[in-house]
């Protein structure tokens, strides 16, 4: 039998690869990043459980993305524009750190998304001024 004559689930392309499910989860964490900072409020929502668990570490002041996400803050008021954003290997996890500057300086902020089944985030851990809770502690 030629390659011509092969069913289709034998053949294989090379430089086609399937996407891997720590893919699929960044995608959707960079997807939420964007609805954010578009003010896309409906699609920001479709990609997050409706009982979304969220833990938070950090000055109290720093409420930030909770704020952005229950309406109770101007979309504009802190930008969150990731510096990266990382699955984690063999995991559901999904690290994005950034920096945004406000009027009382840099405000560093790591966010460990978790993403459930059909891409929907279920879980968060938030952490601000990660720099300045190092510095203390160590």
């Amino acid at each position: 039998m030629s390659g011509q004559d092969a069913p289709a689930a034998d053949r294989t392309q090379p430089d086609q690869q399937e996407e891997t499910e720590q893919q699929r989860n960044q995608w959707a964490v960079l997807r939420l990043y964007e609805a954010i900072n578009a003010r896309d409020h409906a699609a920001a929502h479709a990609l997050l459980a409706p009982d979304l668990e969220w833990w938070y570490h950090g000055p109290p002041a720093h409420h930030h993305m909770m704020r952005l996400l229950t309406g109770s803050a101007a979309p504009s008021s802190f930008p969150f524009r990731p510096l990266s954003v990382e699955a984690l290997p063999a995991s559901d996890v999904v690290v994005a750190e950034g920096v945004t500057t406000t009027s009382a300086g840099y405000c560093y902020w790591v966010h460990a998304w978790t993403v459930g089944s059909h891409g929907v985030i279920t879980h968060l851990r938030e952490y601000f001024n990660t720099d300045l809770t190092i510095c203390c502690f160590a």
